[in-house]
């Protein structure tokens, strides 16, 4: 079965405490983008950064964007292998980021206004349900802590004492360990150096 694949568009969202110049600049220097390409990723229609992926490039660029502050989506490739609407056959033709200005990632910027958001949900498998047949539930008010059905523990205790108070010390608890020679070391020297 081969492996799925993925589209990553990026639609100007930004993490709750990002300060929007500061993911512009951070976007800018991680990508080796110019000032067009970083308008157009912030132009408010939702860019394509990167078609076509496996899940950990996908995941790759997700934590580069969220390192810089900014969010992106994460949509099946197969969503998008239908044709462009009329509106994205006028759109701006797609930007890629000049070579050798450290884009180590390769990606280009689709036409906006590709893909839906449904694409990107994931089908629910049901999970059928456990045998719950043998159980009831107690009267409301119920305190189950306290009922009297659980036999009490029979432990033997007739062999234990306990000491009349302050009375003992922590020495009796002590265990003695007999010493230990030390090994023969009349071979060794000191020295002046």
């Amino acid at each position: 079965m081969p492996q799925p694949l993925f589209d990553v568009y990026f639609r100007g969202a930004l993490l709750p405490d990002a300060e929007p110049g500061q993911v512009r600049e951070r976007l800018a220097a991680l990508f080796g983008l110019g000032p067009a390409e970083v308008d157009r990723l912030f132009g408010g229609n939702p860019v394509c950064v990167k078609r076509a992926v496996d899940v950990d490039t996908a995941a790759q660029l997700r934590g580069r964007f969220r390192d810089a502050g900014a969010l992106v989506d994460i949509r099946p490739a197969e969503a998008t292998a239908k044709p462009p609407a009329p509106a994205a056959a006028t759109a701006d033709p797609p930007v890629a980021a000049p070579a050798g200005t450290g884009n180590d990632v390769g990606w280009t910027l689709a036409a906006p206004q590709t893909g839906s958001l449904a694409d990107c949900a994931r089908p629910v498998v049901p999970v059928p349900l456990p045998d719950i047949s043998g159980l009831d539930l107690a009267q409301a008010g119920t305190n189950l802590a306290n009922d009297a059905t659980v036999p009490p523990s029979a432990i033997d205790t007739s062999h234990l004492s306990v000491a009349p108070p302050n009375t003992g010390s922590l020495e009796d608890c002590h265990p003695e360990k007999p010493a230990r020679p030390i090994g023969d070391i009349s071979h060794l020297a000191l020295s002046d150096d």
